[in-house]
């Protein structure tokens, strides 16, 4: 059956009412024209759109081991593959196609490995950027040790430009004019002391702040084995057997050590927020302590609390013999406190026998002046 365009139009105009929610706040309806009153104020995006509604940053944690495996495959994926590219398909190239294969040369400022450990060293920065946005609220932080992580994103954004632009080549000439030595032939160990000793503080001072996490603790330890290996085998040029060889070698230490940092700040990341969300629990924390304490003193003041005023109210009180001989308005206050503490309760102490045997001698002398 054929439908006119009207009836077309307005068949999709009553399916839109059909979905749209009928207990809506201000009670509007879709318009003829197949707006809706969100249109009419001005209002182009559903409430979805909505920054409650929105995604949070702390999303892209991987929050599960598979997602954590993921990310550790994935790296040592990319890592390999432009080793394999540069070692397997570089020297089968003719020398016409040379220039356009230039971005596989290791050696060169622009080239794959080079823009893999720019964005891995800026994944870095992000990370530390995440993780202080986490761990600055921790309760029983009192000497504001999260500030490191500043410091780390700050050294790791320094380091993702370093990778991308060698800038620490050009304080080589300086050093040796300063210093007036070279140490080795080219003098180029030169650039590896600064770096050594202006990101080299800053991960010893992570290391201990990851100390709380295994995982992230093993790869701080990995990525600073690997950048000890490639600056001995990019300074020790007996090492090598062929110049290809010890350029893979070099670039795969490297990269595997930019990659494990960011790999221990990830995993710290996820430590971190699986704490806060109190899915683990700490292992340093003074906080569980504290609330330990908390719990078992009502216990202990409870027991006190109840012990103590018996003490004190059976040495006051004479509960024992107040109905028999003793006169109500004698002791107007100790009648609530009796009927609400019966005898059976505690045992008499001695000032209450000695009190009973004043009393019995008392109504016994009252009793023997009546009869006379």
């Amino acid at each position: 059956m054929e439908f006119r365009r009207g009836d077309e139009r307005r068949r999709r105009v009553l399916r839109d009412e059909m979905l749209t929610p009928s207990d809506s706040s201000d009670g509007s309806k879709p318009h003829e024209d197949g707006r809706g009153a969100d249109s009419v104020s001005g209002r182009t995006y559903s409430d979805a759109a909505l920054v409650q509604y929105q995604p949070r940053v702390s999303c892209v944690i991987p929050k599960r081991i598979w997602g954590m495996l993921a990310v550790l495959l994935a790296g040592g994926a990319a890592i390999s593959g432009i080793e394999l590219l540069y070692a397997k398909v570089l020297p089968l190239a003719t020398p016409e196609s040379v220039v356009s294969l230039v971005m596989l040369d290791l050696t060169t400022t622009g080239s794959l490995a080079s823009w893999f450990a720019t964005l891995t060293l800026f994944l870095g920065t992000l990370g530390c950027v995440l993780v202080y946005s986490i761990r600055r609220h921790r309760l029983d932080d009192y000497r504001g040790r999260y500030g490191v992580w500043l410091w780390a994103g700050v050294a790791f954004w320094v380091a993702s430009f370093d990778a991308a632009t060698h800038a620490h080549q050009a304080l080589v000439p300086l050093l040796v004019g300063f210093t007036g030595t070279r140490l080795l032939a080219d003098g180029a160990i030169w650039g590896s002391i600064v770096l050594a000793v202006l990101f080299g503080s800053v991960m010893i001072r992570l290391a201990f702040e990851v100390w709380s996490c295994r995982t992230a603790t093993s790869f701080v330890t990995l990525a600073a084995i690997s950048y000890v290996a490639s600056a001995v085998f990019t300074h020790h040029q007996p090492l090598h057997n062929s110049v290809a060889m010890s350029e893979v070698i070099t670039s795969t230490t490297l990269l595997s050590a930019h990659f494990s940092l960011l790999y221990a700040v990830l995993v710290f990341a996820r430590h971190v927020y699986l704490e806060a969300q109190g899915e683990r629990r700490s292992t340093r924390s003074a906080v569980p302590n504290v609330t330990a304490k908390s719990k078992a003193m009502p216990k202990r003041s409870a027991s006190t609390n109840h012990t103590a005023p018996a003490k004190s109210k059976s040495v006051r009180l004479d509960n024992a013999h107040e109905p028999k001989t003793a006169p109500a308005k004698k002791q107007p206050a100790a009648a609530p406190v009796r009927a609400a503490q019966p005898e059976s309760e505690r045992p008499m102490s001695k000032a209450e026998r000695r009190r009973l045997r004043k009393l019995e001698r008392r109504q016994k002398r009252n009793g023997a002046e009546s009869d006379v």
